[in-house]
């Protein structure tokens, strides 16, 4: 069976979809640009969970292990979701990924999404800092070490009080754990 091609656009669309569907209150952008898929929105969820969703439609998967690209094919199913159809995986070619066969769900079509890869980049908003800055204080973290403007959204570290702690990376780090239900 041959797959039909999904075109970048209507790829873009399906995803948005997708996202407002599993993440209902939240603003997603999702553009295509270079061939690729470029999804961004401010606090909401973790970026691993908007990945989930954004992979399920993407054709192109990567092995790192043998810097290989190769294509799987997906069902579309009649909702608008898509799952893997056949991901021959990369092990007969000495990489670490997992073949994949999912058999055709009534309804599905068997479909290749024309775009190269996803790029999902979560923004931050100053309440957001704030919040988790205020969190981290009243752990016993050093926040006073650094300054947080609510309006612009950015924050600067004034100084460190123990040199040995990464003061900016813990900040960073908890930012990008922190789950934030629609406003």
């Amino acid at each position: 069976m041959d797959a039909d091609y999904i075109k970048p656009a209507a790829t873009a669309k399906l995803v948005r979809a997708a996202l407002k569907k599993k993440f209902p209150g939240i603003k997603f952008s999702v553009r295509i640009a270079g061939g690729s898929l470029n999804v961004s929105w401010v606090d909401g969820p973790l970026a691993s969970l908007v990945d989930e969703v954004v992979q399920s439609y993407s054709s192109t998967r990567f092995d790192c292990s043998i810097d290989m690209e190769y294509r799987v094919d997906n069902w579309l199913l009649p909702d608008g979701s898509a799952i893997v159809a056949e991901d021959r995986g990369t092990l007969g070619q000495k990489g670490c990924c997992q073949p994949a066969h999912n058999p055709q769900p009534e309804g599905a079509k068997l479909v290749r999404f024309f775009y190269g890869y996803s790029f999902c980049r979560r923004e931050f908003s100053g309440a957001l800092m704030r919040r988790v800055h205020d969190r981290l204080t009243a752990k016993g973290f050093p926040g006073a070490d650094l300054e947080i403007d609510e309006v612009a959204a950015t924050y600067k570290q004034r100084f460190l009080a123990n040199p040995s702690r990464d003061l900016e990376s813990e900040f960073f780090q908890a930012l990008h754990r922190t789950h934030c239900a629609a406003r």
